[in-house]
């Protein structure tokens, strides 16, 4: 993937992409993408095997500001 001349936003649905593969590639029902509440984006909501899932899809082009696991949340 040649990331360098891609806009952002080609980017951002190019990780989409992949991320939208690997659940298909576990089994999983993509219920909703790209999914708008109030000002807010929810990238996937997933069904695997039963269980719902939300996805936040992040990626980036270098580690330049860190790697991406140490801008991770849980909040």
């Amino acid at each position: 993937m040649n990331t360098k001349k891609m806009t952002t936003m080609e980017f951002g649905r190019q990780a989409e992409q992949i991320v939208c593969r690997y659940f298909e590639g576990l089994g999983a029902v993509i219920l909703e993408q790209n999914l708008w509440v109030k000002k807010y984006e929810i990238d996937f909501i997933v069904d695997l095997n039963g269980l719902l899932v939300v996805v936040e899809v992040k990626m980036r082009r270098s580690n330049q500001f860190g790697r991406l696991r140490e801008h991770l949340q849980s909040d």
